[in-house]
């Protein structure tokens, strides 16, 4: 069966069964009417419409720059179409678009993409259009008089992985978007990369086909980041063979950084090599050479795939170092939001009180551009963690309703965040919705594999609330090998699930290296008890209390994350060695 990359357009109509309802024969007529004008704009912009069923329309496009200008045109030109319809009701259709690889049969297509088409349009507001991410990559940097809202990834019905969906912003009266829509468009814009497809050294078809599969995984788990406009595979694959200037390909896929790989084989090995580069400069980010016996070619995909999402993306990833140096060189004036993001994201991670409420102000300018972005609520449900749990402001109830707010508003822009489905599982178990926090814990455990960040983040709740302490260091040790520079804060989880597999050594060790905090020093002393050193737990405990007047160990207990029976009992036994109670007095 043959196969080829295009773009599908499907619309329907918002409703077509209610009008049917109301009147059968206008609304008949209405729909052919519409179905005319569809049909005059998809022939003029070059498509051709290859299914038809009830109220859907079905349409291919060789590029998906003709297919937004055709669904735009059809829109404008819907609205302004006049039909004899029933007082108050009005034929609205919803299109969605989406850019993939389709089976093609006696003219037909067929597959996973053709549903997403289907699904992204069920997602459009009537009247309106939604698109792929693979769409928006191609098509946000050539319609200048479009804008976009990102509406984050979303899970469709019958496809397994999650995609990211865009609504265009169309205003059918002005060739222009709008000076908000712009502002809003300019505010959601994020690093972008390409990655390019890598050079197979081997020699043979077989193995350019595996170097091609490889960077199929690895455009897929970046697009699962969702924190990087990831360049379609369409684009990036136009300049295979080709010898060019890096700089140059940046500049015309609209790419920030380039992803760069070569595969080479030899008496029984298989050799990869990847590197990151700042597409303007060509100067080299990162870099990592894995190697792997020849019957081990699945276990190399995996590594790469690992090892680029793990290095590269995250909240302290080799992008977000690169965009933080390129900082120092903007005037404040010409930041954006998500500058002002990498800013308080920043600051966030240094666990000082100063630069924590600068955070808090950065990410506030951040959201004011940009409200939609989930991952800056998100940093800024962190910070206001920082403050309540430090007590580095005098009413420290406010700052847990402030994070609780800022959780909320990231679980309602982008629920399937595996690091936001933690955060809104400690807000289920704080309300009394026990079962419902484990689920969600699992479920973020079975979608941040790939994510440093949440395995370094989940690896306490999986220690302590789910009871798996061995896997809980597993995981931690695994976060700290796809992020080899990792922050602070890895070290503080690292220091609880060493304390929860009862390694207190490697707790104490972890302990230093974390950030300064009440629970650091709650820790620390609980795994000096475990390794017999009671004078050192006492010093601790004082330095504490002295530090902290106003924490009280025992609230720990009723943390979601420690609250799995066995985890619950060796932490209370604990308190109660270090002369605490293990409850209010």
């Amino acid at each position: 069966m043959e196969r080829r990359l295009t773009t599908v357009l499907s619309a329907d109509v918002a409703g077509y069964s209610r009008l049917m309802g109301v009147d059968e024969e206008r609304t008949h007529a209405a729909f052919h009417a519409c179905r005319n004008a569809i049909a005059e704009v998809v022939e003029k912009r070059g498509g051709r419409i290859f299914g038809e069923a009830g109220d859907g329309i079905l349409v291919e496009f060789a590029s998906p720059v003709e297919a937004v200008r055709a669904a735009v045109e059809v829109q404008n030109r819907l609205a302004d179409l006049p039909l004899d319809l029933p007082e108050g009701h009005r034929m609205r259709f919803r299109i969605g678009i989406n850019l993939g690889d389709v089976m093609v049969e006696a003219g037909n297509l067929f597959g996973d993409e053709v549903n997403i088409a289907a699904r992204i349009e069920s997602l459009a507001t009537p009247g309106g259009v939604a698109v792929s991410a693979p769409v928006h990559d191609q098509v946000c940097n050539r319609l200048d008089h479009l804008a976009f809202e990102d509406i984050g990834e979303q899970m469709l019905k019958n496809i397994e992985r999650p995609v990211r969906v865009y609504n265009v912003i169309i205003d059918a009266r002005q060739p222009k978007a709008s000076a908000q829509a712009e502002s809003q468009r300019l505010g959601s814009e994020r690093p972008s990369i390409a990655v390019l497809p890598f050079e197979s050294f081997a020699g043979d078809e077989r193995w350019q086909r595996i170097a091609n599969g490889i960077v199929e995984e690895i455009i897929s788990d970046l697009v699962r980041h969702g924190e990087l406009a990831v360049i379609a595979r369409a684009s990036a694959f136009a300049f295979r063979g080709k010898s060019v200037d890096l700089r140059e390909v940046g500049r015309m896929l609209g790419a920030e950084y380039l992803l760069v790989g070569s595969i080479q084989t030899s008496t029984g090995r298989i050799r990869l090599n990847v590197q990151l580069v700042e597409a303007k400069s060509g100067r080299h980010l990162w870099a990592e050479r894995l190697e792997r016996a020849k019957g081990d070619i699945f276990e190399l995909e995996d590594a790469v795939v690992d090892a680029v999402a793990g290095s590269i993306c995250g909240m302290d990833g080799a992008i977000v170092r690169a965009q933080l140096a390129r900082l120092g060189r903007r005037h404040p004036a010409a930041l954006e939001s998500f500058e002002f993001y990498l800013l308080g994201l920043e600051r966030e991670k240094t666990f000082d009180r100063e630069k924590t409420l600068e955070a808090i102000d950065f990410l506030q300018q951040s959201l004011a551009l940009d409200p939609g972005h989930a991952r800056a609520w998100l940093i800024l449900a962190y910070c206001w963690e920082h403050v309540a749990a430090c007590f580095w402001q005098s009413d420290i109830q406010v700052a847990w309703q402030e994070r609780r707010h800022a959780i909320l508003k990231a679980a309602e822009l982008d629920p399937h965040d595996p690091l936001v489905k933690i955060e809104l599982g400690d807000i289920l178990f704080d309300d009394g919705d026990h079962a419902a926090a484990r689920t969600l814990y699992e479920q973020a455990l079975a979608a941040g594999r790939t994510n440093a960040d949440a395995m370094a983040l989940i690896a306490k709740y999986v220690g302590g609330i789910l009871g798996r302490p061995d896997e809980a260091r597993e995981l931690i040790e695994r976060a700290m090998r796809l992020n080899p520079y990792p922050p602070r804060w890895y070290h503080m989880n690292k220091l609880r699930v060493c304390y929860l597999g009862r390694d207190y050594v490697g707790a104490i060790g972890a302990a230093h290296s974390s950030p300064e905090a009440p629970t650091t020093r709650l820790f620390e002393a609980l795994s000096l008890v475990g390794v017999g050193r009671k004078d050192d737990a006492a010093r601790a405990v004082t330095e504490m209390v002295e530090r902290y007047p106003g924490f009280e160990p025992w609230n720990i207990a009723r943390e979601s994350w420690i609250n799995g029976e066995g985890a619950l009992d060796q932490f209370c036994e604990g308190i109660r060695a270090l002369g605490l109670q293990c409850g209010p007095t």
